[in-house]
């Protein structure tokens, strides 16, 4: 499972540190790993194309935050002051993943520039750093969120397959996604109002933060080991999530499940798993500000359909709306059984708003 917590908004901790980019003191970043082009490849090959919603233009929606965005570092070490008072560092030859602060905003609305307090490689002054250091440079800065009175967080519009198909009220939870998602043992516990053999999408609000989560539960792992002990049959899913901002992946079911783009605009997961267990991921936060997030869910295996989740008015977890295969997909590309074989997608796009029907 993978947790984050440096996009909390209200004040972010002064930190000094000094590092210098890896395109700066090593090269270029590094290619994309193999098995990225490889989902990429899939998805652009055989996952079907739907048109991008447009994101709402009312700027009643817009809230500006802040995220996490990974980069591949060189540490440095400070060793005191040169010359007019110039820091100078000692370059480490170890690399380190670090996150670092993003703030997209809405581009049809305001946006929120900042920056996160650090320490640079100063650039043009090879000439006057002594041997094996280079110069740093300190730029302050603080990572805010934008108060707004009127933030969406409470409900969202569901599109599936380019079309508005219903609206729910977002699950809450005070602070922590894990309580709408009960991660435990490798597997998501909190399975209320879960179908076995659905891709359960459950949509959460932090709200002491205002912070808008998505959860995906693949099956219902407690129906599978009841009802479908003896069947061996695998479960298989592909994943894409992109927005207009970094995604995080908050929440990984299992561990041996393949991840890449963690930080970045494009998210892909490939996961694997038996009718008796399930698998998910919960990533977040969310611009609340209309923009949205596209889930193309590709590569599907025994998977029957979408099942959306919704918060009851007594904090229940219950069924909303329920897409089959079966009924939106030729009868020719499935499983006798209505299932999908191994070769069907389809499309989910989220808009946090302040209410249904409005």
């Amino acid at each position: 499972m993978k947790r984050g917590s440096c996009y909390n908004a209200a004040a972010f901790a002064t930190l000094v540190v000094c590092i210098a980019v890896l395109e700066s003191m090593c090269g270029a970043v590094p290619s994309p790993p193999s098995h990225y082009k490889t989902l990429r490849n899939s998805f652009l090959t055989r996952a079907e194309v739907v048109d991008a919603i447009a994101p709402s233009a009312s700027c009643v929606r817009n809230a500006t935050h802040c995220t996490c965005r990974q980069q591949i570092v060189s540490p440095l070490t400070k060793i005191g002051a040169v010359g007019a008072g110039v820091d100078y560092c000692s370059a480490s030859v170890l690399e380190k993943e670090e996150m670092t602060c993003a703030c997209p905003g809405d581009s049809l609305c305001t946006m929120k520039e900042f920056q996160c307090t650090k320490v640079r490689k100063l650039e043009g002054d090879a000439t006057a750093v002594p041997r094996g250091s280079v110069a740093c440079k300190s730029s302050r800065g603080t990572c805010t969120k934008a108060e707004n009175e009127k933030v969406c967080s409470s409900h969202s519009n569901i599109f599936i397959d380019g079309v508005l198909r219903t609206c729910v009220r977002n699950v809450p939870v005070v602070s922590d996604v894990d309580d709408a998602y009960g991660y435990s043992n490798s597997r998501a516990n909190n399975l209320e109002g879960t179908l076995h053999d659905y891709i359960n999408v459950r949509m959460v609000e932090s709200t002491s933060s205002s912070d808008v989560h998505m959860c995906v539960i693949f099956g219902n792992w407690k129906i599978g080991g009841l009802e479908f002990s003896d069947d061996t049959a695998p479960r298989e899913e592909k994943v894409r999530f992109n927005a207009s901002f970094p995604i995080n992946v908050e929440i990984m079911d299992d561990p041996s499940d393949q991840l890449v783009g963690d930080g970045t605009n494009e998210l892909f997961l490939s996961l694997a798993h038996t009718a008796q267990s399930t698998d998910g991921v919960c990533i977040g936060p969310l611009l609340n500000d209309g923009s949205g997030i596209r889930g193309t869910f590709f590569d599907l295996r025994n998977m029957r359909g979408i099942n959306i989740q919704t918060s009851e008015p007594d904090l229940s977890i219950s069924s909303m709306y329920t897409w089959n295969f079966a009924a939106n997909r030729p009868a020719s590309t499935l499983t006798p059984e209505g299932r999908s074989d191994g070769d069907e997608s389809v499309t989910v796009d989220i808009q946090p708003v302040c209410g249904c029907g409005i």
